[in-house]
Parts: structure tokens; C-alpha cells; sequence
């Protein structure tokens, strides 16, 4: 009898397959990682564009919209008065906002109410668009006394200037709409005249008498923007573009774009009064702002403003380092850190700064 025996072959890798075939593993695995964080790295590049392009145009078109507004005056022609409300008549007070927002009392007009012809330079109104240049280390403004120093480190980002901006805003309000505490025109073909409703009143118990055949209620708008060098919460280091604006009788603070790490304002004046931009100025070669004289030339005289802002990433990417770089804005070097995407927006508006003569 014969037996048949089943002959078994032990089948396996080698150790150099082994080895093989792991370093072909890790050879892909690298090759995928490699991917992977360039990927992601290039993500968080678009990202960082992303904000700074949304950041960037929104802030232009807040500060473009006003610009293109300033100097509005409703109904009424620019060669007609502006007048502010001074007899206190029962269902309209003399305008008063709580604080004049300049830094003393011996300016040539007041803030709150800049539209209305306040001085006596001939053929001249106040001037719709004003400002402040390069604010100190110390953050606090020379002009503004709005922006106010109490309880922050720096109430402004150091380095960037301040705009004022004014004008009647274009909505009609009905009587029966007028809230109690703000500040109105009621703008005709003769004149416009400020009033404030009293704290008491509103809709037409606020309402003061209407003499003329055409006429509309309009808000006054009297704006201040700057940049503050913190977002929701102080020392947060986020800069801020942030309006200062009239609400109820008082200045009230809105944050508005964050990433905004600087604004610088040129300012496009007809020196000649034909009508066209002979040179642009900041406002640290413009006249004081407490002197007659000087708001009737340079500050009355502006065509067109120049605004250039600078957009820094909110997010950041430490592998570009962690050092700090500088950008030219306006003239002006402004630091960033070197993690941080940045870019200078820049546009121009013309103004309509009205006046008696030649606006």
C-alpha cells in the first residue's frame, strides 16, 4: 500500500519585502502629508485674502458713501443759510448733543451742528469735511474730544488720522416718524433750520412750524471715524474702523469694520476757485480748525477727498514668522506683523462741500 504524502511549503514575506514594501508605505505617506499641509497652507492663504478683501471694501464703501453725501442739504441751495434753532420754541429745543466733541470751546463752530453757517467769514458756510493727522503714541486726539481717553489704553490707533464728515442724510421723515432727543433740519427752498426734539416729545408734538411752501425733515449727520487698535474687547489687538456718530442726543460709538489698521486722509483743495483740485493737503498742512479765517480758504475749499486704508488679515500664518514688516500708506510707514496678510485699499471722492460762492 502505498501512502501519500501531502507536502507542505511554508509561504510568507521576506524580511527585505518587508522592509520593502514599508518604505515604499512611508514614501507615500510623506508624499500625501506633503499635500496635505500644502493644501491646507494654501487654504489658509486664500483665507487670509478673503478677509482682507471683504474687510478692505466694506470699509471703503462706508467711508465713500459718506463722502459722496457730505455737504447735502436737502431741499435747500447752497447759497441759502443754514441756521440753527436759538429760541428754544416749545417743540424745538436749541440743539444740544452733551458734548460739542471738540477738544475746547474756542472752535469756530460746533461739531454737532457744522452745517449750519456759524461764523461770519463772507460768502463762506462751515466746512462739511474736516479732520485730524497722525495721531500721537499716546492715542489721544488733539481735536476730538469725543474720542474719549477714559478707562482704555489707547483710545486711537497711533499713527492714523481722523475724519469728520456732515450732511443732511437723504431719507424724508415724516412728522409723525420724529423720535424724541435727535437732531432734525427741516430743509425748504429758502432755507434749512437744525432743531432737536425734546426729550419728551416725539412725532408732531416735536414738530416746530413749517413756514415754507415745500419742505421735508431730514436727520442731521455729523460723523467722526478713526480707528481704534482694539475690536469687542479692549487690549484684544484688533484694529477697528469705528464711527462716532448722533443718536438720541448723544455720541454713540459703532464699531464697524475689524481689521482696519490704519486710515490717512488727503485732502483735494481748489485754491483758485475755479471749480478743479490744484493740490492735495493733510489736514497738518490745513489751517486750525478754531480759526475763522482758516475754515473761509483751505478747509471751505475742498473738492475731493482721498482716502487709503490699510486691511490686515485677521487670521494669521506663523510659518511667514513672527518678526514685523512695514507698509507705505499715503506717505505714512504703518507696521504689521509679519504673520499677517495686509493690503492698502485707496480711492477718491469727490465732495460736495457746498459754499455761498463758487460750490
Amino acid at each position: 500500500m502505498n501512502t501519500v504524502r501531502a507536502t507542505f511549503r511554508n509561504t510568507g514575506y521576506s524580511l527585505v519585502e518587508l522592509m520593502v514594501a514599508m518604505a515604499l508605505g512611508l514614501l507615500i505617506s510623506a508624499g500625501v502629508i506633503t499635500i496635505f499641509i500644502g493644501t491646507k497652507g494654501t487654504q489658509r492663504t486664500q483665507d487670509m485674502l478673503v478677509e482682507v478683501q471683504e474687510s478692505g471694501r466694506a470699509a471703503m464703501d462706508i467711508l465713500a458713501y459718506d463722502l459722496r453725501m457730505a455737504g447735502a442739504t436737502g431741499l435747500t441751495y447752497p447759497s441759502n443759510p443754514i441756521t440753527v434753532e436759538t429760541t428754544q420754541a416749545p417743540n424745538a429745543q436749541i440743539p444740544d448733543v452733551g458734548d460739542n466733541c471738540f477738544t475746547n470751546a474756542t472752535q469756530a463752530f460746533d461739531w454737532a451742528t457744522a452745517l449750519a453757517a456759524t461764523y461770519t467769514s463772507p460768502g463762506h458756510k462751515s466746512p462739511t469735511v474736516y479732520g485730524e493727522d497722525n495721531i500721537g503714541a499716546d492715542g489721544v486726539s488733539k481735536v476730538f474730544r469725543c474720542i474719549k481717553s477714559s478707562g482704555r489704553d489707547l483710545p486711537a490707533q497711533p499713527g492714523s488720522d481722523i475724519l469728520s464728515i456732515h450732511y443732511l442724510a437723504p431719507e424724508k421723515i415724516a412728522a409723525k416718524d420724529l423720535q424724541a432727543g435727535e437732531l432734525y433740519a427741516y430743509s425748504s427752498l429758502e432755507k434749512a433750520e437744525i432743531f432737536q426734539c425734546p426729550k419728551s416729545k416725539s412725532g408732531t408734538n416735536c414738530a416746530p412750524e413749517l413756514t415754507s411752501g415745500a419742505e421735508e425733515y431730514l436727520r442731521v449727520i455729523s460723523r467722526v471715524y478713526y480707528i481704534r487698535p482694539w475690536s469687542v474687547t479692549e487690549g484684544d489687538g484688533i484694529p477697528t474702523l469705528v464711527r462716532l456718530n448722533i443718536s438720541r442726543g448723544k455720541v454713540v460709538e459703532e464699531p464697524l469694520v475689524e481689521g482696519i489698521a490704519s486710515l490717512q486722509v488727503l485732502y483735494g483743495v481748489d485754491n483758485d476757485d475755479d471749480g478743479y483740485v490744484d493740490q492735495f493737503k493733510d489736514a497738518s498742512r490745513m489751517p486750525a480748525l478754531s480759526s475763522p479765517a482758516g475754515l473761509g480758504t483751505d478747509w471751505s475749499k475742498i473738492k475731493a477727498v482721498k482716502v487709503s486704508l490699510l486691511a490686515e488679515s485677521l487670521s494669521d500664518d506663523r510659518r511667514n514668522g513672527a518678526g514685523e514688516t512695514s507698509v507705505d500708506v499715503a506717505g505714512q510707514r504703518i507696521t504689521v506683523p509679519q504673520s499677517k496678510f495686509a493690503r492698502v485699499f485707496s480711492f477718491t471722492a469727490a465732495v460736495r462741500n457746498p459754499r455761498a460762492r463758487g460750490g
